[in-house]
């Protein structure tokens, strides 16, 4: 029986594993997508801060969506549940829109100490021409985008694709 519980739990440990690596892998696509498309609406397009992350993270969310319920979570259900569909957008939203907003506005705008030690650092590397506002928005956004991650995987684990939802 010992032996029966000690395989088990490997099991589990690698499952877990399995599901933070690849949590990992889907969120740096995702960040790469969500980061192009906040500086494109910023930069080119000057959206201000929290209105192109919600443009961007938007874009973002679509793929997340499908990568972690296929790939990361690996849901069972062959028919999409209205549910599962439901808790991944109120998860989502909140890590996104309200999570990542406050974190952005708070320290682009009150603040802007990390974008401030960005800049500090960047400048004694020799990057002297570098767009302040920008890397202050996008120090935020990383900051803001790591909190959000934390909260996604947690909630999507347990509660979006979670056991009790395979049933």
């Amino acid at each position: 029986m010992e032996l029966v519980k000690k395989q088990y739990r490997r099991v589990r440990q690698s499952k877990s594993a399995f599901q933070v690596g690849s949590f990992g892998l889907v969120g740096v696509i995702n960040t790469v997508v969500d980061f192009a498309v906040f500086n494109v609406s910023t930069l080119a397009l000057g959206v201000p801060v929290v209105p192109a992350n919600i443009i961007s993270t938007s874009v973002a969310q679509m793929g997340s969506f499908l990568m972690n319920r296929h790939l990361v979570f690996r849901h069972q259900k062959a028919k999409l549940q209205l549910r599962t569909v439901v808790n991944f957008l109120l998860v989502t939203m909140v890590g996104l829109y309200v999570i990542q907003g406050i974190v952005i506005y708070t320290l682009v705008h009150p603040l802007p100490l990390p974008g401030i030690a960005a800049i500090s650092f960047l400048k004694s590397l020799g990057m002297e021409n570098i767009n302040h506002d920008a890397v202050i928005a996008n120090v935020a956004k990383l900051i803001a985008t790591v909190l959000s991650a934390v909260w996604n995987f947690v909630l999507y684990k347990k509660v979006v694709f979670g056991p009790k939802q395979q049933q």
